[in-house]
Parts: C-alpha cells; structure tokens; sequence
C-alpha cells in the first residue's frame, strides 16, 4: 500500500476511537457514586435554535453523591441550550415523568433534593 492510503487509514481509525472513547462515559452511570437513576428525561423539539432538556434523577446514596461528576456526564449544547437536573432520593416519593413547560412536575407534591443547571454562562 502507498504511504498516503496508511495515513489516511491512521486518521479515520484515530477519529472513529475519540468518537468511541466519547460516548463510552454516557452509559456507565454506575461508575459515579450516589446509585444515580435516571427516572423521566424531556426536551424540546426546536432543532434551529437552543437544545433544553429537563432530567429526574434519583438519587440513593446522598452522602456520597457526586452531583457534578453526573452533570458532566450528561450531553449538552454549550452554544444556546441548557440542561436542568432534578435529583430525588430513591426512597422519597419522586415524579416519573416530566414536562417540558415550567413546572415541570408537581412541585407541591415533590421536593428534589436538588437542581443543577448548566448553560453557556456555566453552571
């Protein structure tokens, strides 16, 4: 084989292991402490402008729960979009489903324990 057609070889199998290497994190939520569950997931339909979604989470172990480590984790638009996290104990009543207009839940019937939010500003 010529030279070239090895460096294009190379080139295609580096870009194919970043892209692998990129979303392996999404998927392994049990690697980050706190027992996360993802409960409801929703987000807008507008593909022309700003992508927000709107996660629940529970959450089983507080004390040892890395809130940051999971928001880094989730995948995000930093141009215009936002992410907001709401983050439950496991063993406390929790909503199952969530909407995309505010509120997004019934919050007189639930409590989160907290909310992250990250945007283009940061968290």
């Amino acid at each position: 084989m010529k030279k070239t057609t090895w460096i294009w070889l190379a080139t295609v199998l580096i870009l194919i292991m970043i892209v692998v290497y990129g979303y392996l994190p999404l998927d392994n939520l049990k690697a980050i402490p706190g027992g996360f569950e993802k409960v409801a997931y929703v987000r807008n339909e507008n593909n022309q402008g700003g992508i927000y979604q709107y996660y629940i989470y529970t959450v089983q172990d507080t004390a040892r729960a890395e809130y940051q480590k999971l928001m880094d984790k989730l995948p995000f638009n930093g141009k215009t979009g936002r992410v907001t996290v709401y983050f439950f104990y496991k063993n406390a009543p929790y909503p199952t489903s969530i909407q995309y207009t505010s509120p997004h839940f019934d919050e007189q019937t639930y409590q989160a324990l907290r909310v992250y939010s990250r945007s283009k500003a940061g968290l």
